[in-house]
C-alpha cells in the first residue's frame, strides 16, 4: 500500500486544503504598493506626469521579474515610440531607508536593474 503524504492529518479526520491569493495572505507591503498604484492612476486620470522623470502615465504594472526587472513591485510607463520612460519602484510595508544608507539587496538589484539596462541600448 503507497504512503500517504498526509501524516500529518489524524485518522478519519481529513483536512481540505484551501487554496488562497497572494494577495490576501500577504502583509502590508502589498497594501502599500496598491497606494502608491492608486496614487499614480489619480495623477495620470488629473493629467499630472509621473513621479521621477515624468511624463503622462500610460501604464502600471506590479509584480514585474518575470518582465525581467529586479526591481519588481511597481512598473510606471509613461510616453510612447522613441521616448518612453520607466521607473521601477520598490514597495515595502516597513521602514527600509534609513541615515545608515538603503537595504544592501535593494543595492544589488539597482545595479543589476542598471546593468541590464545599459546592456539593452
Amino acid at each position: 500500500m503507497p504512503k500517504s503524504n498526509k501524516s500529518s492529518e489524524k485518522a478519519g479526520s481529513p483536512r481540505k486544503r484551501v487554496r488562497t491569493a497572494l494577495r490576501s495572505t500577504s502583509g502590508a507591503g502589498f497594501d502599500f504598493e496598491d497606494h502608491i498604484s492608486a496614487l499614480e492612476m489619480v495623477k495620470a486620470l488629473n493629467g499630472e506626469d509621473m513621479v521621477g522623470p515624468g511624463g503622462s502615465v500610460n501604464l502600471i504594472q506590479a509584480q514585474v521579474s518575470a518582465l525581467g526587472w529586479t526591481i519588481d513591485d511597481l512598473l510606471i510607463t509613461a510616453g510612447n515610440g522613441s521616448e518612453v520612460k520607466r521607473i521601477a519602484i520598490s514597495a515595502k510595508g516597513n521602514t527600509q531607508v534609513s541615515a545608515s544608507g538603503l537595504p544592501e539587496d535593494f543595492i544589488t538589484r539597482a545595479w543589476e536593474q542598471w546593468r541590464l539596462s545599459i546592456g539593452s541600448q
